[in-house]
This record gives C-alpha cells, structure tokens and sequence, in this order.
C-alpha cells in the first residue's frame, strides 16, 4: 500500500515536471521571438534614382539582409550596405535577389543598405527587402554546444519561424504580382473589346451611309 502511495506521487511529480517545462520551453520560445525584429517591405524606385535605409545594431547583435526584386524591366538593381564610415561592406551589380548576415561589431553600429536605379532612366522598379535583428546575448551567454535540448530546440524554432516568414512575404509578393498582372489583362481585355464594339458600330454605320448614297443616286437616275 505505501509502495503504490509513493509511486503515485513520483508519477504525479513527473506529469507536473514535464508540463512545468512545457510552459517554460514555450514561455522562451515567445519570448526569443519577442526579441527577434523583422521588418519587411516592398517599395518602389523610380527610374534614375536611387532609395536608402539605415539600421542600428548593438553590439554582437545579429542582423539579416535580404532582397529580391519582383518587378520592373529586367529585374535587376545595384545594392550595396555600407558602415558607420561609408565603407562597402557588400555590394551586387545588376543583381536580382541577395542577402548579407552582419553582426554588431562596436558599442552600436549603424548600417545603411542602398538600393540604386540611376541605370535605368524611365524604367522604375520594385524591390522586396527584409531585416531581421537576432536577440542581444551577454558576454557570458553559453555557447551553442553548451545548451541544454530545450535552448537547442528553441533556436531552432526562431530560424524556422523566420523561414516562414520569409515565405510569407515571397508569397504575399507573388500574389501581388498576380493580381496586378490579372487586372493589367483585364483592363486590355476590356478596352479591346469596346474598341471591336465601337469598329464594328461605325463599319454598320458607314455602310448604311454608303447603302444610302447608292440608292439615292440610282433613284435620281
């Protein structure tokens, strides 16, 4: 009786250990992405011109770059991100998608990423870009290889989530692409088919004028 007793307590121990650690992975997991920034947008850049956006990052803050441009000409732009002191970090010519992994290397650190179109005069384009800021650890935050499972776990969780994010926005851009292809060819539909519909009105016309001139004359004669 008292051996059962036990067991049953050490059972109930257990049931409550794991779910207190349930709610504590999942509390870090909230929390991890809490911490973690991304900012996403799509802008517009004019032919002969060129768009500009800076970032701060403290130091041995993580910070992610990517871009892709969805439309415009031959979907190619100039990029380039440059430091605190207008130094080059990277750059790409005439390039279609990248990204750049930075980390803060000062007390702060401030990044300017510039998108140019100064090639095409009149052609404007339209780029994707996103920044994720990573969490600030402390100089005595553990290693990777000294964490625990659950930590493991929940670093994995964060690039996964930050995958599905960049997903979403490469799918929410298609579906705008799509839509706005669909209503271009829609509009062209539209506007030839009142086109046909006025040609063929004034074609009626014009013979029924023809038609009446011919009779007159032969009616005269």
């Amino acid at each position: 009786m008292l051996r059962s007793l036990v067991g049953s307590e050490m059972c109930i121990r257990d049931r409550y250990f794991i779910e207190l650690m349930r709610v504590y992975s999942s509390v870090l997991v909230m929390a991890i992405v809490a911490c973690c920034v991304a900012d996403a947008m799509t802008t517009k850049i004019e032919g002969a011109s060129s768009f500009c956006v800076s970032e701060k990052l403290v130091k041995d803050q993580p910070l992610t770059f990517q871009f892709r441009v969805v439309a415009g000409g031959k979907l190619d732009l100039n990029v380039a991100v440059y430091d605190e002191r207008d130094n080059v970090v990277s750059d790409w010519k005439l390039a279609t998608e990248g990204n750049k992994h930075l980390v803060g290397d000062a007390a702060t650190s401030k990044y300017k990423f510039c998108f140019d179109n100064t090639m095409a005069r009149f052609t404007p384009k339209w780029v994707h870009f996103t920044l994720h800021k990573g969490p600030t650890f402390s100089g005595n935050a553990a290693k990777k290889d000294d964490l625990d499972p659950i930590e493991k776990r929940i670093h994995e969780l964060r690039e996964k989530i930050f995958k599905l994010q960049d997903t979403q926005n490469e799918l929410k851009v298609q579906e705008r692409n799509t839509r706005s292809t669909m209503e271009d060819a829609n509009d062209r539909v539209l506007m030839w088919t009142i086109f046909e519909i006025v040609a063929i009105f004034g074609m009626g016309m014009f013979q029924v004028y023809l038609l009446k001139r011919f009779l007159e004359r032969r009616s005269t004669m």
